[in-house]
């Protein structure tokens, strides 16, 4: 499950850049990514258990992270 929020910079700190916690058939992962540009970020959390295939967490995280490469241009959100 991944769940993600529009914030303005600061708004949240999970204590490392990338956390992750829970036990062995379900874990938790948090982070914050800044939008380049903005004052803003996304705090985001994806939830999976222990069958998801990794390839798609993986593609996951890294559109995820990808997110700092957005600039804004006024109410739109335009990708490098």
């Amino acid at each position: 499950m991944l769940t993600a929020h529009l914030q303005d910079a600061g708004a949240a700190k999970p204590a490392e850049s990338l956390a992750s916690r829970g036990k062995d058939k379900w874990k938790t992962e948090t982070a914050v990514t800044p939008l380049k540009g903005t004052r803003q970020q996304v705090y985001w959390s994806l939830a999976y258990g222990a069958g998801v295939n990794p390839a798609v967490l993986e593609m996951l995280r890294q559109g995820l992270v990808g997110l700092a490469k957005q600039v804004s241009l006024g109410d739109r959100i335009r990708y490098l």
